[in-house]
């Protein structure tokens, strides 16, 4: 599937080139949560599930933001020319990269044209976005920020990865399953997944005046409704 922009006026495109940019991965990185949910690797999904929710969030204060956008969206754009000249210089002490010269002035290029850009457009300042607990705060996604907080421990390494995955047998043996067959679990990562990919929508939609066919916020309460059901049952 491939999404395509289009403006009148190119000059005009670029910075909300970058939302779709955005866009475009959460919907990439959805469907990957989907193919792992499927295999019961909740776990995993979540790896990926805290990219969606950060990029719900920054798509949500983009949209909140109005015609000031450009100030979040610019502001991404030269952090990530920063990030990328960190990696070329980072691959020339791995090694991998032996002549770097054309790759380096080729990104201060970029910035320069960026920079050009902003004058020709009148945005006086860049802004970063805000930090993940806060964004979460302000857009109604407090509740998802434990589940957050908790796939930030699991992709790190740290024990909370095998909450679901241990059972103790008996007082010298444990086991560790390969997949995750608690029912709760599953359910719990894709309704975590599934309010942040509802959330991307409905921001972009905003961003770009578009009308939805459907209200994602339905779809949400009716999962959150269906969560809660599934937990009643299996108590």
């Amino acid at each position: 599937m491939r999404q395509v922009l289009r403006t009148v006026a190119p000059e005009q495109s670029t910075h909300d080139a970058i939302a779709l940019q955005l866009h475009a991965r959460t919907v990439r990185v959805f469907e990957a949560v989907c193919i792992l949910l499927t295999q019961n690797l909740p776990e995993e999904a979540l790896f990926l599930g805290r990219s969606l929710f950060e990029d719900a969030l920054r798509l949500e204060e983009i949209a909140e933001s109005g015609d000031a956008r450009a100030e979040l969206l610019l502001g991404w754009a030269n952090d990530s020319i920063s990030e990328k000249i960190g990696l070329i210089r980072a691959a020339v002490v791995a090694g991998l990269e032996r002549d770097s010269t054309t790759m380096l002035a080729n990104l201060e290029r970029d910035r320069k044209q960026l920079s050009a850009y902003q004058r020709r457009n009148g945005v006086d300042r860049l802004r970063r976005f805000r930090q993940v607990r806060d964004a979460a705060l302000r857009y109604d996604r407090a509740h998802g920020l434990w589940t957050y907080l908790l796939a930030y421990e699991a992709v790190h390494g740290s024990d909370a990865y095998f909450a679901f995955l241990r059972t103790k047998q008996s007082v010298d043996t444990i086991t560790l399953d390969m997949r995750t067959t608690d029912s709760d679990v599953v359910f719990g990562a894709a309704a975590f997944c599934i309010r942040s990919a509802m959330q991307a929508t409905k921001a972009t939609a905003a961003i770009f005046g578009l009308q939805l066919a459907e209200d994602p916020d339905v779809l949400c309460r009716e999962v959150m409704e269906l969560e809660l059901a599934t937990a009643a049952t299996n108590a």
